[in-house]
């Protein structure tokens, strides 16, 4: 008989088939042993101790390279706030006024100077100066950005660079004005 003919005829049989194994199974009959074990599916993962270390060692360069570029930072921060500046004529002492004609340079960052002219050769140059010069200049160049210069006579003033101001008090000086938004006036 086939299960499709009468499907309770089947259900019967296989429930009688259990009831057989049930039975047997109490009365001590050989039972199916239970599957085999085979233990853990992988075994442990040995921990490696030397990746650690060169993950320690990458962490203490990073961090000493961070360190290190905010010092040299700090240092250029500093060294570039310092004002300096520098007078220089070729035939005089420091300290000492140029021989009248002679050129005079003064060159710095941040400096408020007054300067003494005797018809020389002027050059003033760098940034965010301040600069009187008292007395005739021959000539008067202005390189640099931010520079305010005060002069009382000159005979030329060329300018170059950004935002200079140059104002001198009397005479009428040839200008040349280069760069950008510098001014040169009388004042």
């Amino acid at each position: 008989m086939e299960w499709k003919d009468n499907p309770e005829d089947l259900i019967r049989e296989l429930e009688s088939q259990l009831t057989d194994q049930s039975s047997t199974s109490e009365l001590g009959a050989a039972v199916a042993p239970p599957p085999p074990t085979y233990g853990a599916p992988f075994p442990p993962t040995p921990v490696k101790t030397g990746l650690r270390v060169w993950w320690v060692l990458l962490g203490v360069l990073v961090v000493g390279a961070v360190v290190l570029a905010a010092g040299v930072a700090v240092f250029s921060a500093h060294i570039s706030s310092t004002p300096r500046s520098s007078i220089s004529s070729p035939t005089s002492a420091p300290g000492s006024t140029a021989p009248a004609g002679a050129p005079l340079t003064i060159a710095g960052f941040g400096q408020n100077k007054t300067v003494a002219c005797n018809s020389n050769a002027m050059t003033v140059s760098g940034a965010s100066n301040t600069i009187v010069i008292t007395g005739h200049s021959a000539s008067l160049t202005v390189t640099g950005m931010k520079n305010t210069i005060t002069v009382d006579a000159a005979d030329t003033i060329e300018t170059d660079g950004f935002n200079n101001q140059v104002t001198y008090h009397s005479g009428t000086p040839t200008v040349s004005n280069f760069g950008d938004s510098n001014v040169v006036q009388q004042g």
